[in-house]
């Protein structure tokens, strides 16, 4: 089995439930590695490691020894609490985050990003450049409904 590269794993259908989280996030969702949903993971919120479960039928991979250990389950986590920011503030502006911290961006026109889509005409190309310039200044953008 090849070794596993952090940065191809991602993590999508994500449910966070920050009402149950007491030492860590609580959450549920589907891990993907490399563009392919490879398990179910959850977190119960109370400072212990990632629990995974196979998704679909190939159950050729041991989900622990791929996906358990420090540095995957912190990894892991990161990305659940990082889903969890955008879905609570990308409606707002851009969700930017720079190493550990996140911040959100507003466009100064008082327009949620729906609105902005729906009446401002050269949306699409004006969000690409907003994303571009951020990115170029080190940041990753998070939203999901751009």
């Amino acid at each position: 089995m090849k070794k596993l590269d952090l940065t191809k794993l991602a993590l999508k259908s994500v449910k966070f439930h920050e009402d149950m989280s007491e030492e860590t996030g609580c959450f549920s969702g589907i891990l993907v590695e490399d563009g392919v949903c490879v398990a179910h993971v959850t977190n119960n919120g109370r400072g212990g490691d990632n629990n995974y479960s196979h998704y679909g039928s190939d159950r050729s991979i041991n989900l622990y020894n791929r996906y358990g250990g420090i540095d995957a389950d912190c990894h892991i986590m990161g990305l659940a609490e990082d889903w969890n920011s955008a879905t609570k503030y990308q409606n707002k502006g851009l969700v930017l985050k720079m190493g550990d911290v996140i911040s959100t961006v507003g466009f100064g026109t008082g327009l949620t990003i729906g609105k902005l889509k729906k009446k401002y005409p050269p949306y699409p190309t004006w969000i690409k450049e907003q994303v571009k310039k951020w990115e170029g200044k080190g940041y990753t953008v998070l939203n999901r409904n751009l």
